[in-house]
């Protein structure tokens, strides 16, 4: 379960380090 949310919220950095948005949403992943 723990390796799942990690791969997760890994996934979501990698995906958001590619996007426009990047800033706004390490923000959003730092707050969970």
């Amino acid at each position: 379960m723990v390796d799942q949310l990690y791969a997760t919220l890994r996934a979501a950095i990698i995906d958001n380090a590619l996007s426009p948005g990047a800033r706004i949403s390490e923000a959003d992943v730092a707050q969970q």
